[in-house]
């Protein structure tokens, strides 16, 4: 492999591998200061706080099952299916934000007296 290959290589291994990690520290920081209240809001703070970092935990162990599994059908069937129906998959998972805005307004709640008004400033929402 010639050396502007390699050097363009390590250098998306570096962004890619920065992005993952600023991604994980991100949602870590939320899960311990936010996701608590709006998610688990019939639970305590500090047991509401327990199953967001819980969740975290969980995505952080089920991520080497989740490359093994895309790397094999990748072998497979091709990686450009897998990334797509992986790129599809995250876009999903996205209406997960959603839930703290939409659902209350769905059950006939203003969002100002949902479980989100404890946790976003006056006025933001």
């Amino acid at each position: 492999m010639a050396p502007a290959h390699k050097t363009r290589a390590a250098l998306a291994s570096l962004i890619g591998g920065s992005i993952e990690h600023y991604q994980f520290f991100v949602y870590g920081l939320s899960a311990s200061l936010v996701f608590g209240n709006p998610f688990f809001p019939f639970f305590g703070a500090l047991a509401g706080t327990l199953l967001s970092l819980s969740t975290f935990g969980i995505a952080f162990l089920t991520r080497p099952l989740g490359g093994w599994t895309s790397s094999h059908f990748g072998d497979r069937i091709g990686s450009k299916k897998v990334t797509i129906a992986t790129l599809v998959g995250m876009g999903g998972t996205a209406v997960v934000g959603l839930v703290t805005t939409v659902l209350p307004r769905v059950r006939g709640e203003d969002v100002a007296d949902s479980a989100t008004s404890r946790v976003l400033p006056e006025g933001a929402v």
